[in-house]
Parts: C-alpha cells; structure tokens; sequence
C-alpha cells in the first residue's frame, strides 16, 4: 500500500558530503597543520645571576624595615620588596631559598595587617634566610 509513496530524498548524499567535509577538516587540523609548540627560549639563569637579581630586588631592605616606625611605611617596602622577588626567574638551585624569601615577605605583609603572630614568624623566617645565606647581606 506504501510502495507507491516512497519518495527519493537527498538525507544520504548530505550525510556522505559532511562525512567527507568532517573527515578532511579533521585530516588538515591534525596532519597537516603543524600542532603549536610553546618554546621556552629564555636562556637558563645561573646561581650567580640569580643572587645578584635577588640582591638588587632586595636592595636594602632589612636596614630599611628596621629603620622605619610607621607600620604603613613598613607595609609598603615589604609589598615592594616582594613583588621585586616574585619577578625574578629562579635556577632549581635557589628555589628553596625564593620560596622561603618570598614566604617570609608574605607573613610580613599579614603580619603588619593585624596578624602578630605571623609577623612575629615572617620575621624570624626572614632573619634565618639571612642568617643562612650571607651573599644576601653583601
């Protein structure tokens, strides 16, 4: 009874059409299109680069942060101080070091925000850093 309506329809050539379409855009964005490759081209940095990047981010910090009474003033050296660290590029070498550099600044930070005891742990943080490290102090 249905025989007679049967209607030709173009569905299956569309489909094959954007088979082949999916199938040579996905060939090009795979085979011939170079994947893109993120090259590290800075040189590497050498643990006497690294100490003289760090003394000049430090400049004279500790002698500046004794010296001030203004918690503001201290505030703004120590936020400076350590936005000259997190600038740096560090070889794995020093990374413990920064780490602990980069720590101790921020617990000042919280310390003169309100938080004591952390600026009581910045601070002793700091002055073993020192301590252990005297090319910092040069």
């Amino acid at each position: 009874m249905f025989n007679c309506l049967h209607h030709r329809t173009w569905f299956p050539f569309i489909v094959a059409v954007l088979s082949l379409v999916l199938a040579l855009f996905v060939f090009w964005a795979l085979i011939i299109k170079p994947p893109s490759v993120i090259v590290n081209e800075s040189p590497v940095i050498t643990m006497g680069q690294y100490q003289t990047a760090a003394k000049l981010a430090l400049g004279d910090f500790q002698n500046r942060y004794e010296a001030e009474t203004y918690w503001e003033t201290r505030l703004a050296l120590v936020t400076e101080a350590e936005q000259n660290l997190l600038a740096l590029r560090v070889p794995a070498e020093a990374q413990a070091i920064h780490f602990e550099l980069v720590s101790a600044m921020e617990l000042l930070k919280q310390g003169l925000a309100g938080q004591t005891e952390k600026l009581e742990e910045g601070q002793a943080r700091l002055d073993k850093v020192f301590s252990e490290n005297p090319w910092l102090a040069q």
